[in-house]
């Protein structure tokens, strides 16, 4: 007799949101980030995108997530977008994707975390604040689309 499977499988998901697809390497968000306070910056594009993602089978309700953030902030007066490397985690039971930089990165004067809320009934679709680590105070607002 085959042993029957005990951990939960993205695969296999079955809720309203097919929440695996979000996190599958290659998976590309972009959106325009607008500042409202902690940074007064104008509008910028971004692009997201998972670059890395790991599902433990001992912790099935996230997956832990690496990604590149892509922006073209006047900001950072460079010429060319900056790619600032993220890390953190997808969460299947609510629909969140929590990431911050990895690291020490040059072109942020404070540390901020960026949170998605997939719930708009699909996977393609999210709203995003970026907000400072220590305080959580929101700074910023962007409506990713998948590419």
């Amino acid at each position: 007799m085959k042993k029957q499977e005990t951990y939960f499988s993205p695969a296999r998901c079955t809720c309203g949101v097919f929440a695996a697809e979000v996190v599958h390497v290659g998976s590309t968000y972009q959106g325009v980030l607008e500042w409202d306070s902690c940074e007064y910056l104008p509008a910028a594009n971004v692009i997201l995108t998972v670059t890395n993602s790991y599902h433990s089978p001992y912790f099935n309700n996230r997956v832990y997530v690496r990604a590149t953030l892509v922006s073209d902030s006047a900001k950072f007066d460079r010429p060319h977008p900056v790619a600032i490397p993220m890390h953190g985690h997808y969460s299947f039971a609510d629909g969140h994707l929590v990431l911050r930089p990895s690291g020490h990165t040059e072109h942020l004067h404070r540390p901020y975390v960026v949170t998605c809320t997939f719930n708009f009934g699909d996977h393609a679709h999210a709203d995003c604040t970026v907000n400072e680590i220590a305080s959580l105070h929101e700074c910023a607002k962007v409506r990713i689309v998948k590419v």
